[in-house]
């Protein structure tokens, strides 16, 4: 268990410290426990897996999110999986009890789905643009 929870911290911390915050970029992969904390700077976009244990914020992800708490600051490509699930424009999938949007290009699977721009701003249960 402590070696666990050194890792999760190590993974946690480290890029917090090695990372240049003016220069943005791709990465693969990014895994975060709670926003700063997280493999990947906050204006890094993740193409490929993102991971957040409890809340992960990157500028745009395409390919898999999943967490309590996914904020993509911008472009939203793939599927999003959370509680909370939030995004500038949305080409996918949201999945979680909150899904929030302002342009949406897919489907919305939750409580309470959010999209700024639709003809029903919010909807329960199902909530699609195409």
């Amino acid at each position: 268990m402590k070696r666990t929870c050194l890792l999760f911290s190590l993974i946690a911390v480290l890029p917090i410290v090695f990372l240049d915050p003016a220069g943005a970029e791709t990465v693969p992969y990014s895994v975060s426990l709670l926003s700063p904390m997280q493999t990947s700077s906050t204006i890094d976009s993740v193409r490929g897996a993102r991971f957040n244990i409890i809340s992960g914020v990157n500028k745009g992800v395409s390919g898999l999110d999943i967490g309590l708490f996914n904020i993509a600051q911008g472009d939203q490509k793939g599927l999003q999986f959370g509680i909370y699930n939030r995004s500038f424009k949305t080409s996918g999938v949201q999945i979680g009890f909150v899904n929030k949007t302002e342009y949406l290009n897919g489907l919305q699977v939750g409580i309470l789905n959010f999209h700024g721009e639709g003809n029903f701003r919010i909807l329960p249960i199902v909530n699609f643009s195409f």
